[in-house]
């Protein structure tokens, strides 16, 4: 199957148009025409490419046409764990999928300012003071 034979397939099961197709992927209605076009096709630049592959949830080598890996995630070294939210990410829909990004987004700011803080305690040596101050109380009160 050629590439704009999948990128019609995956807009169709998507419910949306051309037109909505090319605003959503920021690139002009003609051009995103001449992907799916069936003689005299245009393939799209390496950027849209990704953003096409994003914005289907596919891969790349999917729309170029090349086998897919029998499991994808295989050569990923993930734990078990892992994989189960994988599959359950991968079962959400696409507006549950993004709030769950957006969440990990914040998650992982507010990690990283806390380490920074952390970070800046350690230099100024006040964190070994608070552990100090906290096993003291613990042994007063023992």
């Amino acid at each position: 199957m050629d590439i704009n034979t999948k990128l019609k397939q995956l807009r169709k099961q998507k419910g949306i148009n051309q037109e909505e197709a090319a605003d959503l992927l920021g690139v002009s209605l003609s051009s995103y025409q001449k992907y799916e076009r069936e003689k005299n096709s245009v393939t799209p630049s390496l950027e849209v490419l990704i953003k096409l592959a994003d914005f289907y949830g596919v891969t790349t080598d999917y729309l170029l046409g090349r086998e897919p890996l029998e499991n994808p995630v295989a050569g990923l070294n993930i734990t078990v764990d892992n994989k189960k939210f994988i599959d359950i990410y991968q079962e959400l829909p696409e507006y549950q999928q993004q709030l769950l990004v957006d969440a990990m987004k914040k998650l992982g700011a507010s990690a990283e300012k806390g380490r920074a803080i952390i970070a800046e305690k350690q230099k100024l040596g006040t964190i070994e003071d608070d552990n100090t101050e906290n096993e003291s109380a613990h042994q007063d009160a023992g």
